[in-house]
């Protein structure tokens, strides 16, 4: 599985913040963090499809469904 370390190294935090339009701290803090926002989805996954590395949903801040229990 991938990791956002692994993620950074790959792509390039440089290149990674270019593509976002988001400074070169917002990418390393994320990296850091182990999660990428999830607006940040669709660029970072272009980007790691274009490099033929693994994304792993799991690595961005979507919402969790909530379960609910049947009354």
């Amino acid at each position: 599985m991938k990791s956002t370390l692994e993620i950074g190294a790959a792509l390039g935090r440089k290149e990674m913040a270019l593509e976002l339009g988001v400074g070169f701290s917002a990418v390393s803090n994320a990296v850091v963090a182990g999660v990428f926002p999830a607006k940040w989805y669709l660029v970072i996954t272009s980007m790691c499809e274009a490099k033929g590395v693994d994304c792993p949903d799991s690595l961005f801040t979507f919402a969790a469904p909530q379960i609910r229990e049947a009354s």
